[in-house]
């Protein structure tokens, strides 16, 4: 009996931490540094990155996005900017976590990808700039890129992202459907409460992954 005791405290309180962190949070800032670019190699640049994630209302997994208040998905400002959700005791949905007002998921996707293709050993250019208009024109779609919390005596965050290579993307294989999507997938734990920190280290860990993926998936430059 005391044994469940101390687990329906723990639990309790560990939603408590949760609701508290979440009850009025702070825009979440996620910077991905841009990478040099290399100093030869073929010249790219992406045009235009879709946001297609598909959010509930009440799903059935903590997985698939969501907003706390139904009416915010009305809000294109605030879908755009959506990446997660908080859960307090027993998953119960509460706050979203949202990037600044002047930053978007589809922002953050293209600095991914960018640093990706220069990994790789490709130049890559922004629409408009100089050189920009001889280079390899890219689209990518971003169907998943979410995170979410499973409570328990530990809390834990995973993070989820999928983004689709549309265009000329110069792939090993442009013929398969399974090498035009990249993937990455990640998640953190952190004793009873979970603050933007170990978020923000989950989320990068999810890029890396997909960053690993795109590049085993590209044409060889050199």
């Amino acid at each position: 009996m005391t044994s469940k005791l101390t687990y329906l405290i723990i639990v309790i309180g560990l939603g408590v931490l949760i609701s508290g962190c979440a009850g009025k949070p702070e825009p979440f800032t996620l910077q991905v540094p841009p990478l040099q670019n290399p100093t030869a190699g073929p010249v790219v640049k992406i045009i235009e990155i879709s946001d297609s994630r598909t959010f509930e209302t009440a799903p059935r997994q903590p997985s698939i996005p969501s907003m706390h208040n139904v009416e915010d998905l009305k809000d294109p400002d605030l879908v755009a900017r959506a990446v997660a959700r908080f859960r307090g005791a027993f998953g119960r949905g509460m706050d979203n976590i949202f990037l600044p007002p002047d930053q978007t998921m589809v922002q953050v996707v293209r600095d991914v990808l960018e640093n990706g293709l220069r990994e790789a050993g490709y130049r890559v250019v922004k629409p408009g700039a100089p050189g920009s208009a001889d280079a390899v024109a890219l689209k990518a779609n971003v169907p998943v890129n979410w995170g979410w919390f499973v409570p328990g005596v530990k809390a834990h965050f995973y993070h989820r992202i999928r983004v689709d290579l549309v265009g000329p993307w110069p792939l090993k294989d442009s013929q398969s459907e399974a090498a035009r999507s990249v993937s990455g997938e990640a998640h953190y734990s952190h004793g009873w409460r979970i603050y933007y920190g170990p978020i923000r280290r989950a989320m990068i860990r999810s890029f890396d992954a997909l960053i690993v993926d795109l590049k085993g998936k590209l044409k060889p430059t050199g």
